[in-house]
This record gives C-alpha cells, sequence and structure tokens, in this order.
C-alpha cells in the first residue's frame, strides 16, 4: 500500500498566505477610510457657547458700534451703514470683521480661512442711550483642510 500525503507544495501554500494577506490588508484599508471619514465628520462644528472674551480687533469694532449707537437715533440701516464706513476708515486693515443684522438680532462676524464666527451682539438700553454686549458666539462650516 501507498500511503497518499496530503501536504501541498510550496508554491501553494505561498499563493494561499498571499491571497490571505490582500484580504487582510483590504479590510484594514476600509476600516482606516471608515474611521478617517468619522473623523473628519466630528471636525465639522455647530456650536453655540458664552462669550467670555473677545479679541483685540473685535474689541476695536464693538467700540466703534457702540460710539455710533449711543445716542439711539440711528435706525437700524443707518446703524449698519455708519458702523461699516467708520470701521473701514478707523481700521482698514480689519476687512474680516464685519457688523451685520441677521434674523432679528445683531452679529459681529468674523471670516477665517474656511470658517465663519457669529458673535451676536444685545442691544441694551439705559434711558435713552443704547449700547451693545456680546451674548453668545457660533461657528458654522469649518472643516479640515485636506
Amino acid at each position: 500500500m501507498h500511503i497518499k500525503s496530503i501536504s501541498k507544495k510550496r508554491g501553494y501554500v505561498f499563493i494561499e498566505s498571499l491571497i490571505v494577506f490582500l484580504f487582510v490588508l483590504a479590510i484594514v484599508n476600509l476600516s482606516i477610510k471608515t474611521i478617517y471619514n468619522n473623523y473628519i465628520k466630528s471636525q465639522n462644528f455647530k456650536t453655540y457657547r458664552d462669550l467670555y472674551t473677545l479679541e483685540v480687533e473685535e474689541e476695536r469694532v464693538l467700540e466703534v458700534i457702540n460710539t455710533l449707537a449711543e445716542d439711539n437715533k440711528l435706525d437700524q440701516k443707518e446703524l449698519l451703514q455708519k458702523v461699516s464706513k467708520k470701521k473701514s476708515e478707523d481700521y482698514p486693515e480689519l476687512k474680516s470683521l464685519k457688523f451685520e443684522y441677521k434674523d432679528g438680532s445683531y452679529y459681529l462676524t468674523r471670516q477665517k480661512e474656511n470658517s465663519v464666527m457669529y458673535i451676536e451682539l444685545k442691544k441694551n438700553e439705559i434711558g435713552n442711550k443704547a449700547y451693545f454686549t456680546p451674548t453668545t458666539y457660533k461657528t458654522k462650516y469649518i472643516y479640515i483642510k485636506e
């Protein structure tokens, strides 16, 4: 009687191990892509937070807004026009900051590379004088550059 050997040749073992290795590599690659896409999605911030401090440039623009709104005689459009004119005269380097009126409230917007930051300003009136104070800020559409 002749006993048959069940062992395979070396070439077949190498090819099988290569196929298993490529299969594992494909699964790892897909999982890394999934994790990376979830990470990018988590970096898209839409936040509302209480504002404790302003940057120096924002303080300058807020000071301009408060000096023009002090007498409380300007309507909304006049105030927006005068603030943008005065800001461009006094601080021409602050082109990224804008004073806007949207959805019933005033905002100080700052355009950064690929994001927009909205600082909500609350109009306070004491007697016949008005002034603005920052309340909250929200950031919109922040994406990671690839």
